[in-house]
């Protein structure tokens, strides 16, 4: 997603079919009952459109109940108590990792996903680093943390700004340029820690506590600039122009985007992959090890891995898929844009979020309190 005109093209495709498209929520798992013929999913909402689950039942007689989480914290602690009767969950690859350490993911029968060949080598790769093996799921979508800006105001107030550097956040001569008209960070600890020590030269992973300390001390200078750190804010203040700058989730700069172009209100909104490199997430399909129906869960998988269906939702939410097969039905002005399917060099600059040990989660978490605070 850039500043030139893709992603306009998409988004005014896009909101013609909002309301088709938007997912039946609201429909607790807790209510589903032992029927066969039923799947029981949850997502954050509005990620699946609702003709894509529509023509799975259509085609497989399966009926699905969508649930969504608000947050990743919300569906791990029900992973981990169990009982869920969930049959396809959608954690990221991080916290994927962490159910699977418990036993609460199962492995997937391969003999069921037929479509799995469909599915890109390098993003297998990339998730090889959570899922040894990639046994236990499959990328749903993907996306990168990296700056998104309103044009028109970062132009107003510095010529020639660096939109695709991370010294847009982490600068104070820079930032501090920007103060007036609204700055925001994701509050993520261990991505913009993570993404942080990357700027700096250092392993986003250290355990090491003056490592910590120089990131520390580099946010410290940045937060007499920062408006604020409610991610769930960012996407409508970006869409009426109360913020002009923020460190956040590709996604979120399409959906911001949307917003502002559904509300005509002259709001453009822009992302850039910094060059120095970012975070790279993943979305991962798959089956809790007590899930009722797991022959369904694994046909909706498979489903969901056929190219012209995933192809659809990138479509629609501008999002990276994990499928390979799908780029020739997806559409031109994403596929071609380099802040959605990054090109090999800047696709090498990119690192997952990888789990770290209990001492390493202390410091960070410190060193974050102490930045969002302004200690």
């Amino acid at each position: 997603m850039s500043a030139k005109t893709g992603i306009r093209t998409l988004y005014r495709r896009a909101l013609n079919t909002t309301a088709a498209a938007c997912l039946l929520i609201g429909a607790a798992a807790s209510q589903a009952s032992a029927d066969s013929q039923q799947v029981n999913i949850t997502a954050w909402a509005e990620y699946f459109p609702r003709e894509v689950l529509d023509s799975f039942e259509a085609e497989t007689g399966i009926s699905v109940v969508y649930d969504y989480f608000d947050s990743l914290e919300q569906l791990e602690t029900k992973m981990l108590a169990g009982a869920t009767n969930y049959d396809v969950v959608l954690p990221s690859a991080l916290v994927a990792n962490r159910l699977m350490q418990v036993g609460a993911l199962a492995e997937l029968d391969q003999e069921k996903l037929p479509n799995r060949g469909n599915l890109d080598p390098k993003i297998m790769e990339f998730l090889s680093r959570h899922d040894e093996d990639n046994r236990h799921g499959v990328p749903y979508l993907w996306g990168t943390t990296g700056v998104i800006y309103n044009p028109a105001l970062i132009a107003e107030r510095m010529e020639n700004a660096p939109v695709e550097s991370l010294r847009m956040i982490f600068d104070p001569d820079v930032v501090s340029k920007f103060a007036d008209c609204g700055v925001a960070i994701i509050d993520s600890p261990e991505e913009i820690m993570a993404i942080a020590l990357n700027y700096l030269g250092l392993n986003p992973f250290t355990s090491d506590k003056a490592d910590f300390d120089k990131a520390y001390e580099m946010l410290a200078e940045v937060w007499p600039h920062v408006r604020h750190f409610k991610t769930a804010s960012i996407i409508n203040d970006l869409a009426r122009g109360d913020l002009c700058l923020a460190l956040g989730w590709s996604g979120d700069a399409g959906l911001a985007y949307a917003r502002a172009l559904e509300a005509g209100n002259g709001v453009e909104i822009a992302y850039s992959i910094p060059q120095e490199g970012t975070e790279v997430f993943f979305d991962f399909m798959s089956v809790p090890d007590d899930a009722p129906h797991p022959e369904n869960a694994h046909a909706f998988i498979n489903y969901m891995m056929k190219p012209d269906v995933i192809a659809s939702v990138t479509n629609l939410y501008y999002y990276p898929n994990g499928n390979q097969a799908s780029l020739e039905f997806v559409a031109p002005e994403i596929r071609n844009d380099p802040n959605v399917y990054p090109g090999p060099e800047l696709m090498s600059k990119l690192f997952p979020n990888l789990p770290r040990d209990q001492k390493s989660l202390r410091l960070l978490n410190r060193a974050w309190t102490r930045f969002k605070t302004g200690r």
